[in-house]
């Protein structure tokens, strides 16, 4: 049987991983009142995103992994460089929160997330954990 070519890593661009907003409609409306229809589209556009987890995506030049041309909105981007780039993005939202593609991303995140967990106990001797709620005694 022949192997399984992953799609992903064949796309020149991905989809987007969070909900894009839609485009608003409503009335233009000047001192003479008189109403005229208007939309008002979102600031979207094609971004690429340095990964530093998965191997899903498109290596560059210096060989990091990049999500390639990833439609976002500017307010998103923003968000998405605040939480800590696309992995702390997949991680801080919940899967309803996401695109079909950004809840995948983000199962393969906590997949790899857990096999270096798993790993980095093996190596310590069972003795593993994230430093979270420890003290230190200084």
């Amino acid at each position: 049987m022949a192997a399984r070519i992953n799609i992903q890593s064949l796309r020149k661009t991905f989809p987007a991983i969070l909900e894009l907003p839609s485009v608003s409609t409503g009335n233009n409306v000047p001192k003479s009142y008189h109403k005229t229809r208007r939309t008002w589209h979102p600031n979207v556009h094609r971004v690429d995103q340095p990964l530093r987890l998965l191997e899903t995506a498109s290596k560059t030049r210096q060989g990091t992994s990049v999500l390639k041309g990833v439609k976002m909105s500017m307010r998103h981007l923003r968000t998405l460089e605040k939480s800590g780039g696309v992995e702390g993005t997949l991680l801080s939202h919940t899967p309803r929160g996401l695109t079909p593609f950004g809840q995948q991303l983000r199962a393969e995140v906590f997949k790899r997330l857990t096999a270096v967990r798993d790993s980095s106990a093996k190596a310590a001797g069972g003795k593993f954990s994230l430093g979270v709620g420890q003290r230190s005694s200084v």
